[in-house]
């Protein structure tokens, strides 16, 4: 009688007062954009209790170390911004000199690149791509096996399954041969795979790394998280793109029975060692956002010297006049490998470059993605290209893996299809992450089209500017579409009111997905 009485009127008054000061903070403080900020009130509105949690755990405000990635980046970004400077002043110093008409034409598209999302321009001397993870796991096994030197891992997800069993027996041969072995796994992405899993590396004496932990104490965040997948073999063979370690991307899983299309590329050349760059600066990061420093002079401890020496001559040997008059060598393609994250000043430069992209294509915009949920830049831009009468074409799934982000991007493709953009729906779940114009450019990496993966995620996307490897990539999507079926907008147009009100009501959730 006392509890009914005393407690239960108090703490709903706590929790009343608790609730309203999360919508203050969401009104008054969230930098977020208009539309997150809109969907966290929706959220907290109807959701009171579910809402707070979800904000604690999904918004990015609590838990989550930025300060301290925002001061390791920047401390890294010191170390390399002179050699992005000498790039940069090189090309504007030396543009009528630039004797390859490829660098010359997307002058404007790398300098852009360069300056904002801090892409150093290099070359890859061959270029496979992949679009099956089986066939993938076959090539990348035996390099792995082959490797003498070093091999260095960066997955979202690393499972503990056939295909990840596999690929953790080589890396623990490799490494009790002497092999440097370096495992980097997002621990969110890799959740349901045992911490000892991992450990059976460090016991061979390699070394395993959890990407901004969650299974162990705080943070109680599922933000900011390392979606990049990267393989670096002896710093003369890289892998990047949309597939993860696990039986699903190798069509072999006894769960997972959608068929699974993905790419995945394989790299040679000086776009290898910017790689290999961007994940030992991940790999030290890592230690650096674990510990309480803040100050620079104490993130020297994190970053060997070694390192830091090693990656002032690569970037110095890049910004040389002959790094560019090599450049006339037409079977070497200029390449820019870019990241992007929350703790970048830039947070949206891989978005601003598929944007970029898209606005300036002239006849056609292919793009395939797992996700369908883009914030208004990227809505507006597809909307723009085919009002101007450029062929845009987006491939989704044909089966979702999250119901409730099919039915957000539903009514995303209903509302363009209205302005002329077309969908196909892939047999199956197509996960590649792609984006081609006019068969002249191509880009491919871990990027979906969603709100998560421009604002929160940490991504990868290589940047190809050479018309014979983006014709490759369009022949490829033109094969797929084959198999597609069309997205019909009558059809969409004619479901039952409640489907369509179920999708409007998942749209207004969508930058929270």
């Amino acid at each position: 009688m006392f509890f009914n009485v005393y407690i239960l009127p108090h703490a709903w008054q706590l929790i009343s007062a608790v609730h309203l000061l999360f919508i203050i903070f969401v009104l008054f403080f969230e930098r977020q954009g208009s539309a997150r900020r809109m969907a966290w009130l929706l959220a907290l509105v109807f959701l009171p209790v579910v809402g707070m949690l979800l904000y604690i755990m999904f918004s990015g405000h609590f838990f989550t170390r930025t300060k301290r990635m925002i001061k390791t980046k920047r401390f890294v970004y010191m170390q390399m911004a002179p050699f992005y400077q000498i790039q940069h002043d090189f090309f504007i110093s030396h543009a009528d000199d630039i004797a390859d008409p490829r660098i010359r034409e997307n002058l404007p598209f790398i300098t852009i690149n360069l300056t904002r999302g801090a892409s150093l321009l290099s070359f890859s001397d061959s270029i496979k791509f992949f679009c099956w993870g089986e066939d993938l796991f076959e090539r990348l096994c035996g390099e792995l096996a082959a490797a003498k030197s070093s091999i260095h891992l960066e997955y979202f997800t690393f499972r503990n399954d056939a295909t990840g069993r596999r690929i953790l027996s080589i890396l623990c041969e490799k490494a009790r041969d002497g092999v440097e072995v370096k495992l980097l796994y997002d621990d969110f992405g890799s959740i349901l795979t045992p911490a000892a899993f991992f450990r059976q590396l460090d016991k061979a004496g390699g070394e395993s790394r959890a990407f901004f932990r969650v299974r162990t104490g705080l943070p109680l965040s599922i933000n900011f998280r390392n979606h990049r997948k990267v393989a670096v073999i002896d710093g003369e063979i890289g892998y990047m793109g949309g597939v993860n370690v696990g039986d699903e991307y190798a069509n072999c899983s006894r769960h997972r029975k959608p068929l699974w299309r993905d790419t995945h590329i394989r790299l040679t050349g000086s776009s290898v060692p910017a790689l290999q760059m961007y994940f030992l600066l991940d790999w030290y990061s890592v230690t650096a956002w674990d510990s309480r420093t803040h100050k620079a002079p104490d993130l020297y401890r994190y970053f060997p010297q070694s390192f830091l020496t090693a990656l002032s001559d690569e970037l110095e040997r890049k910004t040389y006049a002959d790094f560019i008059s090599d450049s006339a060598n037409m079977n070497r393609v200029p390449t820019q490998i870019m990241t992007a994250g929350p703790n970048d000043t830039n947070v949206g430069a891989i978005e601003d470059a598929l944007i970029y992209m898209i606005m300036r294509a002239k006849k056609s915009v292919y793009i395939q993605t797992p996700y369908f949920t883009p914030d208004e830049p990227f809505f507006t831009a597809l909307k723009i290209a085919a009002g101007a009468g450029i062929d845009v074409r987006v491939m989704v799934p044909g089966k979702w893996d999250k119901f409730y982000v099919r039915a957000a991007a539903m009514e995303f493709m209903r509302e363009l299809l209205a302005f002329g953009v077309k969908f196909y729906a892939y047999p199956g779940f197509i996960h590649a992450k792609t984006l081609v114009i006019d068969s002249e450019l191509v880009t491919v990496g871990s990027t979906n089209i969603d709100q998560r993966s421009f604002q929160l995620h940490f991504e990868i996307n290589a940047f190809f500017y050479d018309a014979p490897t983006a014709r490759r990539y369009a022949d490829i999507f033109a094969e797929d579409q084959k198999v597609c079926t069309p997205v019909d907008a009558d059809a969409l147009n004619a479901k039952f009111i409640g489907v369509r009100a179920w999708w409007g009501f998942c749209k207004l959730f969508s930058p929270l997905m």
